[in-house]
């Protein structure tokens, strides 16, 4: 996970979803996807940012 310059962003990186019934629950805004990010990811981000 990155945070954008301006600092009211973040860009993460993961695998992304496939599964229509998953993305259909979704109901992205045309132009955008979903990622999956593993949650050890996010855990070790958060301890390394408090």
């Amino acid at each position: 996970m990155w945070g954008t310059e301006a600092g009211d962003s973040y860009v993460v990186q993961g695998y992304v979803e496939t599964d229509p019934a998953r993305l259909a629950q979704l109901d992205l805004p045309e132009g955008e996807t979903a990622v999956v990010v593993p949650a050890a990811v996010l855990e070790e981000y958060f301890r390394a940012h408090r």
